[in-house]
């Protein structure tokens, strides 16, 4: 954590991080508020906030990229207008704005990631069906043999593009490799001699 942390909160924006502290501190108040004044029926809204937070853990600690957590993060962020929407001495006239204010606040934020991107998600011509790509001229491929297994490797580039598969790129050292098993599923291990043919 002490290593990857730091430069990965450096590389997100300042939306970001607003949104991972609000949605990493908002539920623990919204618990505290189902514990404390206890609505009918706290524990299933207490139980899906905790399932939710639990998800989110998951994601950051696994693969912490906002496109695979914002789900998890817009529930947190709403989850004390959970408390108010069970919460019968919270006037319903503000709650309904405070609510109301809130999901214009999410739409505008979709919005502008939506129309700041609207050329490459709408105007692509390869939005349906991508193009083939073209390999550079200057790109070669290598063959070489794990077991009964071809793998293809590119000699000056780390891409791969469309060639055959498997391949992998050039900075794979083949010589110090070797199939676990018969097959690519079963993984590698290190130290192996492997034919270049």
């Amino acid at each position: 954590m002490l290593d990857w942390f730091p430069f990965w909160w450096r590389n997100i924006n300042l939306i970001e991080k607003i949104y991972f502290l609000i949605a990493a501190f908002f539920p623990i108040f919204t618990l505290v508020l189902f514990i404390k004044n206890k609505p009918v029926n706290y524990v299933k809204y207490m139980l899906v906030i905790c399932v939710v937070y639990f998800s989110f853990l998951f994601w950051f600690l696994l693969a912490p990229s906002f496109r695979f957590g914002l789900n998890y993060i817009y529930i947190l962020i709403l989850s004390p207008f959970l408390y108010l929407t069970v919460n019968k001495d919270f006037a319903s006239k503000w709650r309904n704005i405070v609510y109301y204010l809130f999901l214009t606040f999410l739409f505008l934020n979709y919005s502008r990631i939506t129309f700041n991107n609207y050329k490459q998600l709408f105007l692509n011509p390869e939005f349906i069906s991508q193009k083939q790509m073209k390999i550079p001229p200057e790109v070669h491929f290598k063959t070489f043999r794990l077991n009964e297994i071809k793998i293809f490797k590119p000699t000056i580039s780390d891409r791969c593009y469309d060639h055959c598969l498997p391949c992998s790129h050039q900075y794979i050292n083949f010589d110090n490799i070797e199939l676990r098993g018969k097959n690519l599923q079963e993984g590698f291990r290190n130290i192996s001699k492997v034919k270049e043919y």
